[in-house]
């Protein structure tokens, strides 16, 4: 099973650059259609509530400020998880990381 940084990395391959809390946003979107298109969770972690957002617990908490880990390897994505994220990025890439989820 991948983990939050591969997804976030493979995301950032994909997408470029992007803001904390889009990276974020994009991962617990890829999760919850993960469980809708796939019938399983991407990744085993939590999914947080704050204040401006969703926020995968495995990726930060430092300070109780959002911060990305990029040292994963996009290559460690399944086919079907690679389509559910790619699925991911053409509806929201280009959302408000502060819009509502």
């Amino acid at each position: 099973m991948a983990n939050v940084s591969d997804v976030a990395a493979y995301l950032l391959q994909q997408h470029g650059p992007m803001s904390p809390a889009q990276l974020h946003k994009l991962i617990c979107y890829a999760q919850v259609w993960s469980i809708v298109l796939d019938d399983r969770a991407m990744l085993p972690g939590r999914i947080l509530s704050w204040k401006n957002g969703p926020v995968v617990s495995e990726l930060c908490e430092y300070n109780g400020q959002i911060c990305i880990d990029t040292a994963g390897d996009p290559g460690r994505l399944s086919g079907t998880e690679r389509e559910t994220i790619d699925f991911v990025l053409t509806f929201f890439a280009n959302e408000s990381p502060l819009s509502a989820m």
